[in-house]
């Protein structure tokens, strides 16, 4: 029987794979249609950029949850 943790472990890592996913499949379209790469060499150029996008984007949601209240921007 699978714990709660580990139920939750596995959405956040499929949750997180397909976002990494359509950021890949973003980037690669943007360097095919602006940059006018081949769509091979755009799907291998576009792995390490998604990468790095993510890691950027869950480095941000981190930053944003352990903000205090008083560290906030108003809306």
């Amino acid at each position: 029987m699978q714990s709660v943790e580990d139920a939750i472990h596995d959405v956040v890592v499929d949750m997180t794979d397909r976002m990494r996913a359509m950021l890949r499949d973003c980037v690669t379209a943007w360097l095919v249609k602006v940059e006018h790469h081949e769509p091979a060499e755009a799907r291998e150029r576009a792995v390490p950029m998604a990468h790095r996008v993510m890691a950027l984007y869950q480095a941000e949601l981190l930053y944003t949850a352990l903000r205090t209240p008083t560290e906030e921007t108003p809306s």
